[in-house]
């Protein structure tokens, strides 16, 4: 199963999909389910673009390393 990576239009919030398994990347770099998520995606949110997963990553160490200071 895909995983998609999606980066919210504000700030440097995102969240991944596998299936209907939605996460979303805490202040700390570390990706938290959260099923309540799901609806943004029956929904037609739409403040959130698709990222690449590299670029997830990289939200992620940036996170991980803003949380070590």
């Amino acid at each position: 199963m895909e995983t998609r990576y999606y980066k919210f239009d504000i700030g440097d919030g995102a969240m991944r999909r596998t299936g209907a398994k939605v996460e979303y990347l805490d202040k700390n770099g570390n990706w938290i389910e959260n099923r309540d998520l799901f609806r943004k995606f029956v929904g037609g949110d739409t403040d959130f673009d698709e990222i690449t997963e590299e670029q997830a990553n990289q939200l992620v160490e940036k996170r991980k390393r803003r949380g070590q200071q």
